[in-house]
């Protein structure tokens, strides 16, 4: 049964200052300050920290959320180029079946179970990868090759 509360809504409170502890979808008219305002809680939650990767790179991939990710490729200095893949768990990273071809990633995307690394670079600029390869959960298979321009 819809009730009058369902087809007019409530009425906005005006307050002088905004309250001390809004309670979620909470909302009202600051009279000082000319604004009304909600409150509402954050519905993904705060950044948060987890384990440290078991080998440091920079330049990798990356899918998945806080409690479950992937993290694959990358370099471990200015001239060596990475093909490890780790899985995070919520607590602590653990490496898995690395990616066929090492390398910086230059597109990836999709989630911790199925991920695709799409193309890359090594230390020297010349020299970049069209290889595409997929992820499936446990292990990475080199599908079909992208085409690549020889213009940027």
């Amino acid at each position: 049964m819809t009730t009058y509360k369902d087809i007019r809504g409530t009425h906005i409170t005006t307050v002088t200052a905004d309250p001390p502890a809004p309670v979620n979808g909470q909302m009202w008219y600051n009279s000082t300050t000319k604004v009304m305002k909600g409150f509402t809680e954050n519905p993904v939650g705060a950044w948060a920290t987890g384990g440290t990767l078991n080998t440091a790179r920079n330049h990798l991939g990356s899918a998945g959320t806080k409690s479950l990710a992937l993290v694959f490729g990358g370099a471990t200095d200015p001239s060596t180029e990475s093909n490890k893949t780790e899985q995070y768990n919520g607590s602590a990273f653990s490496e898995v079946s690395d990616l066929n071809t090492a390398r910086r990633t230059n597109g990836t995307g999709a989630t911790y179970t199925a991920a695709i690394a799409i193309g890359g670079y090594n230390s020297n600029p010349d020299i970049t990868y069209n290889q595409t390869e997929t992820w499936n959960g446990s292990s990475w298979t080199e599908v079909n090759d992208f085409c690549r321009s020889s213009k940027h």
